[in-house]
C-alpha cells in the first residue's frame, strides 16, 4: 500500500513544509560561487576575469584599447571600467535583430505612404 504524503510527510528528519521553506529561502538568496573582485587589480586578476594572456593584455594596454593606469611600472584595473569595457558591445540577439529591422522597415513603409 501507498502511503499519502502531504506537506508534514518526513524527509530526513524534515517534513515536506520545512523543506519546501527551505528550498524558498535558497532561492532569494542564492549563493555567490565566484569570488568578490576587489576595486583595483593587477594583471593577473584582470588575466582570470577575462580569460585574456598576459601578452594580450599587455598588447591592449600599450596601445590603449584598455582602461588602465600604471604605478611604478605595474599595471592596475579598476573593476566598474573593466566591467563597463567587457560589456561595451552587447551582440544582439535574434529576436532583438529582428524587431530592429521590423521597426525599420514599418519607418520606410510610412515613408513611402504603403
Amino acid at each position: 500500500m501507498t502511503a499519502t504524503k502531504t506537506l508534514e510527510t518526513p524527509i530526513f528528519q524534515l517534513t515536506v513544509g520545512e523543506f519546501l521553506t527551505i528550498l524558498k529561502q535558497e532561492h532569494k538568496s542564492p549563493v555567490s560561487i565566484t569570488p568578490q573582485v576587489p576595486e583595483i587589480f593587477g594583471a593577473k586578476t584582470f588575466k582570470e576575469i577575462t580569460g585574456y594572456s598576459f601578452a594580450s593584455i599587455y598588447a591592449k594596454t600599450s596601445k590603449n584599447e584598455l582602461p588602465h593606469f600604471k604605478r611604478d611600472g605595474k599595471l592596475f584595473f579598476r573593476r566598474d571600467e573593466v566591467m563597463d569595457w567587457l560589456t561595451a558591445n552587447p551582440v544582439a540577439t535574434i529576436q532583438e535583430s529582428c524587431n530592429l529591422l521590423d521597426e525599420k522597415l514599418t519607418k520606410k513603409g510610412r515613408r513611402a505612404g504603403i
